[in-house]
């Protein structure tokens, strides 16, 4: 597994990022959102799932130390109800306007910018194999224009020891995909190749 190729989000004018996108399939912006903007969203995040009983209440907030009894996903019930809180947040829906991401969009799609109006939340309790997010490519859920760009972000640091995110690097015979039916997915073992977040600690990840 070789690592990401990163740019930081001060190089961004001397680059042509539809350049690195086409050759990489990928871009690894570092620091393009400011940290406060982020730490808003995700402590009022945070207080939700803590009100549903997801975190240990003798921990500070932004520790998200896991209760593991609580451990839930889609299409779990109790998930789908905290998920629905997180989803009519203001500032949740917000983030896909905030002003940096979409100078990073525009450059590469040109001055005509439509943002998908149903973004998308990662909400993964540690340690859970069946909640883990496999091999897939976004357009199957989301669908439209098969160059659409998905910007992945987590609202907090990130170290290894928290899991890990993989992506094919751009291939041509790797582009667009037709979705394979779950059964199919499962015998050629794309769990194994899985491109998604496996978290291997205490805390609840998103």
């Amino acid at each position: 597994m070789k690592p990401f190729r990163e740019i930081h989000a001060r190089d961004l004018a001397s680059r042509s990022l539809k350049d690195d996108m086409d050759s990489e399939g990928y871009l690894l912006i570092r620091e393009l959102l400011p940290a406060n903007d982020l730490s808003r969203i995700l402590r009022a995040i945070t207080q939700i799932v803590l009100e549903a009983g997801w975190l240990l209440p003798d921990h500070g907030l932004l520790e998200r130390m896991v209760n593991a009894g609580a451990a839930c996903g889609d299409p779990d019930p109790s998930f789908m109800d905290v998920y629905e809180q997180i989803f009519s947040l203001e500032a949740f829906h917000a983030l896909a306007h905030h002003p940096a991401l979409q100078q990073v969009m525009t450059l590469l799609t040109g001055p005509h910018l439509l943002i998908h109006p149903k973004p998308i939340g990662r909400l993964i309790f540690p340690n859970c194999e069946r909640l883990i997010v496999h091999a897939h490519q976004d357009h199957t859920a989301i669908a439209g224009d098969p160059e659409s760009f998905t910007a992945w972000m987590p609202l907090h640091d990130c170290p290894e020891e928290l899991g890990h995110c993989r992506f094919w690097k751009h291939r041509i015979d790797l582009a667009f995909r037709k979705p394979l039916p779950v059964r199919d997915i499962f015998q050629k073992k794309w769990r194994m190749e899985a491109i998604g977040l496996a978290v291997k600690s205490t805390r609840v990840t998103y």
